[in-house]
């Protein structure tokens, strides 16, 4: 199943993003899914005012949620003036912005060098530092447009 979306401003270009999971058939699952993709809207809206929570991975788990539940909420998400962009880029390449990434590793540093100085025992410390390395190289692994263009042309 494709939804097409428009990939830039310009209304005549449509690029038609794969949905690679169909909607459920059970209709507990839908709905199940639908109040998940909800929660998951809430939480990254909350996240944009709240700087130790990210919103980018929220709302690529609410889109994944309505791919499954409702294709009219998974085309509005889509559609989105401020998120839509971003979603169509990591459901069409599996790449991220480069400005994206690099605010998720300063705000995930930041919350982390906050809770690493507010955990009262040396365990929890280094619990939460394997956990941000762990993340950073997660996140340092997703490519980026600018890489991308590299590459294609001939760059390192």
């Amino acid at each position: 199943m494709g939804i097409a979306v428009s990939d830039t401003t310009e209304p005549a270009e449509v690029a038609v993003v794969n949905t690679a999971a169909c909607p459920a058939r059970a209709p507990w699952i839908r709905w199940a899914c639908m109040a998940a993709g909800a929660f998951f809207v809430l939480t990254g809206a909350i996240g944009v005012v709240v700087p130790v929570l990210p919103t980018t991975p929220f709302l690529l788990l609410a889109a994944a949620c309505f791919a499954r539940s409702s294709e009219r909420l998974h085309c509005a998400i889509l559609q989105h003036p401020w998120s839509g962009p971003l979603i169509r880029e990591w459901q069409l390449h599996r790449r991220l912005p480069r400005r994206v990434k690099q605010g998720a590793i300063l705000m995930m540093t930041c919350s982390f060098i906050l809770s690493v100085s507010l955990a009262p025992l040396l365990p929890v410390k280094l619990g939460l530092f394997a956990l941000w390395a762990l993340l950073l190289f997660f996140i340092s692994r997703i490519p980026s447009e600018q890489k991308q263009e590299q590459q294609a042309h001939g760059g390192a």
